[in-house]
């Protein structure tokens, strides 16, 4: 008989495991899961040690139940757009600490940005825009209370083949229509589409190449024209009642095994895309398809170590070269802002945006830049992360702040979250809202224009014991809990997640503001951010302690010393808390202006009264 373990192939579960309520939401749930981390990149799980009989079963099996689940159809429909007035956003051109630890700072000691004002990219209108991925249909309501900006709908639920069924086929917008529809009536500005040209009837190849056959070409640059056209809002062939215009538009949802075509085929898709939607609407805002680099940067390299420590990120993350980035980012009259991906620590987005800005330095030109899709520090990621001693095939990668000597602690904590445990799994819901906090305030500070956060629900799938939790935390960092509503064929929320609170919490105080500044210490560890908003100042804190940890370690603390100037001030904690709906807040006095207080890994605001 095969056991549980043995079936773990190609990142596909059998059917007698998966317990689901229906196959539209089977579809939802396996996609999302595979949008995160490919077939591909799931082959590396294959225990070698099986006998072969046992091998080639199995293999057959998964096969076949890979055809079954692309067979179904996804149930999705509404989105949200953005906002006229937004146009213009991206515009254009070691052990644990137990002893408490001491640091000083002042206010007028700022650690500015590497590099000359020249060398950062800027967001012109100021504040970040936060959106949230993926959303399906029954969720606008409840993530229209958290108060951000944009939203982004699954991709899979509106790529070419599913939207147009053959040569022949006329575009069936229905699906992009009912997101459209309820996310703009429910309040939001923004919407980010992207449109995956990946076609059983139109691509090279489907596995390979997803960019369009020659005599295809002319029906991709008409897909891509008549969705920018329905949602430009110009009266010319909208969408019925339309209330906002969609300008984002991202060509490719990730330069991995999810646009695997050479470089050179997808730049020429690029181009006939990037004409086609500004001939349609002018205001539209082309990205091109997002770079992934995860723990390329994660030993702080120089410019002139690009190369090597590109050369070395592990191929199921890099399946591109940093030569192909670089011939991309060359095309740059065809895109108007600079798109990534970081799916790693909040702190990967300052060595990226250095990185991006010296590559368009080289290039005399500078562009936003947008995060297109985020996770939570997953400490471990594409591969399994449940068993230490696994060598054939390959582990999972080890993501910052874990290293490699944490792989077997790292083992049992996963454990204890694919078996339920209560408590741990408070504890990962905690990390999450905090990790989501701490990444929306580093890419405030860094200028970046867009930032994704994520995730509206967990990936089911991806926390059995089969899949051997290989998408790490992500797996549980869902900010909502969801059942399916039958007779409306959507989502309904359950329960909301620590994270979704702080989503509201953190958006809600950086809805609007001049200026986000990282406060300079000696202890590069202590994170001080200061928000000027009118006339008002405050601050979001907290302590990296740049070691991994996990729930049975002591909370890691730090004593901070900051001259606020003012006698008092309110500290408001994160809500990193299941069962917490608002947050914890406490008046204290300062001593002479300087606030002393012990900062956490959870944030903290500090409001001068």
């Amino acid at each position: 008989m095969l056991k549980k373990a043995d079936l773990a192939a190609e990142g596909k579960a059998p059917s007698f495991h998966l317990n689901f309520r229906n196959n539209d939401e089977i579809m939802m749930k396996y996609k999302i899961y595979t949008s995160v981390f490919s077939v591909a990149k799931m082959k590396y799980w294959i225990s070698m040690k099986k006998v072969k009989f046992l091998w080639r079963i199995r293999k057959t099996f998964v096969f076949f139940l890979f055809f079954i689940l692309i067979s179904l159809l996804v149930t999705a429909s509404g989105c949200n757009n953005p906002s006229s007035t937004q146009k213009k956003n991206v515009n254009g051109s070691a052990e644990s600490h137990e002893e408490t630890e001491q640091t000083t700072a002042d206010i007028s000691d700022r650690n500015n940005y590497a590099g000359s004002e020249d060398s950062v990219s800027t967001n012109t209108e100021g504040s970040i825009i936060i959106g949230v991925e993926y959303v399906f249909p029954g969720l606008a309501d409840d993530f229209a209370e958290t108060g951000i900006r944009a939203v982004k709908p699954f991709p899979e639920a509106i790529m070419w083949e599913k939207m147009q069924k053959s040569a022949d086929s006329p575009v069936d917008y229905s699906v992009l229509d009912r997101f459209v529809k309820e996310y703009q009536e429910a309040g939001f500005e923004n919407v980010f589409i992207t449109l995956r040209s990946r076609n059983n009837w139109a691509s090279k190849d489907y596995i390979t190449n997803h960019s369009p056959k020659e005599q295809y070409m002319d029906l991709y640059k008409a897909w891509v024209s008549g969705i920018a056209e329905r949602y430009d809002m110009d009266g010319i062939d909208d969408m019925p009642g339309l209330l906002r215009p969609a300008i984002y538009f991202e060509i490719g949802s990730e330069f991995s095994t999810y646009e695997p075509e050479p470089v050179d085929d997808y730049i020429e898709m690029l181009k006939v895309a990037y004409e086609a939607i500004h001939e349609a609407a002018a205001n539209a805002i082309v990205l091109h398809v997002p770079f992934l680099t995860t723990t390329a940067f994660k030993d702080h390299p120089e410019p002139q170590d690009y190369e090597k420590t590109f050369a070395e990120v592990d191929k199921r993350i890099m399946y591109h070269s940093l030569e192909e980035i670089r011939e991309l980012l060359d095309s740059y009259d065809f895109f108007d802002a600079v798109n990534i991906h970081l799916l790693g620590h909040p702190y990967e987005i300052e060595a990226n945006i250095e990185w991006l800005n010296y590559e368009m330095n080289l290039r005399g030109y500078k562009k936003p830049i947008i995060i297109s899709d985020t996770s939570v520090s997953p400490f471990v990621a594409w591969g399994p992360a449940n068993d230490c001693e696994i060598k054939i095939p390959k582990p999972g990668i080890i993501i910052p702040p874990a290293t490699e000597k944490d792989r077997c602690r790292l083992a049992e904590y996963f454990k204890k979250l694919i078996e339920g445990d209560e408590g741990y799994l408070n504890w990962v819901r905690a990390f999450c809202a905090a990790d989501i906090a701490k990444m929306v305030t580093v890419a405030a500070e860094q200028k970046v224009a867009l930032i994704n956060t994520a995730f509206t629900e967990d990936f089911e799938l991806a926390q059995t014991e089969i899949f051997g939790a290989a998408a790490g935390n992500a797996s549980w960092s869902g900010m909502t809990k969801v059942k399916m509503n039958y007779k409306k064929n959507e989502h309904e929320v359950v329960q909301k997640y620590p994270s979704f609170y702080a989503l509201k919490q953190i958006a809600g105080y950086l809805k609007e503001y001049e200026s986000v500044e990282r406060v300079s210490f000696e202890d590069d560890s202590i994170r001080v951010y200061e928000i000027e908003s009118g006339k008002d100042i405050f601050y979001i804190a907290w302590y990296e302690p740049g070691y991994l940890v996990l729930p049975e370690d002591p909370v890691p603390e730090k004593l901070l010393e900051l001259d606020v100037i003012f006698g008092k001030v309110t500290l408001e904690k994160l809500i990193a808390e299941v069962g917490r709906q608002e947050p914890e807040k406490e008046t204290v006095s300062t001593q002479d202006g300087i606030l002393k207080t012990v900062l956490t890994n959870v944030p903290v605001f500090i409001f001068p009264e």
